[in-house]
């Protein structure tokens, strides 16, 4: 709802987020998906991961990756944990390979998680603006987590990814 508002408040004013179009390869993780109440409640979800790749004694690569599978008012979101290789069936956890995408619409969010909603807000704005549509779920690839202290969340890197294919 936040990301929606904002597109309609940022109608006539320039993108300030630079948006690609690439190439994204599979990639094997073991995640955990629920649907969750807003997006400030997403660390449950995050700690559950982490005691289930714990239990499992796996060795995630980073980064870690969030899933979207459905936005606001039902928040169908899935944390991964991306791996080296495909273990078997781990109890507790969703093993697969997310497939390749030819078409994800890309950009890079550099601070606070609390700008996600206007980098996500814009990255819609400009898959519209280009004769794009969605065709999957919404990525957030945290390439750098918040480091400590006052000034620590404006250390934080994301980038958010949306698959798209061409209109017709």
């Amino acid at each position: 709802l936040e990301a929606r508002l904002q597109i309609i408040e940022q109608e006539d004013s320039p993108l300030t987020y630079d948006v690609i179009i690439k190439k994204v390869d599979s990639i094997s993780v073991a995640s955990v998906r629920e649907i969750i109440p807003s997006y400030w409640d997403i660390s449950p979800l995050w700690e559950k991961l982490a005691r289930q790749v714990k239990k499992h004694k796996l060795s995630p690569v980073e980064p870690y990756l969030a899933l979207y599978h459905s936005n606001e008012p039902e928040i169908d979101m899935e944390a991964c944990a991306p791996l080296e290789q495909l273990p078997a069936n781990l109890p507790g956890l969703q093993v697969r390979e997310l497939p390749a995408v030819e078409s994800m619409a890309s950009t890079i969010h550099h601070g606070s998680f609390n700008g996600l909603a206007t980098a996500y807000a814009e990255l819609v704005k400009w898959i519209e603006l280009n004769g794009y549509l969605v065709d999957g779920p919404d990525r957030e690839i945290y390439l750098r987590l918040p480091g400590f202290g006052k000034s620590g969340n404006e250390s934080a890197i994301t980038e958010m990814q949306v698959p798209v294919r061409k209109a017709d």
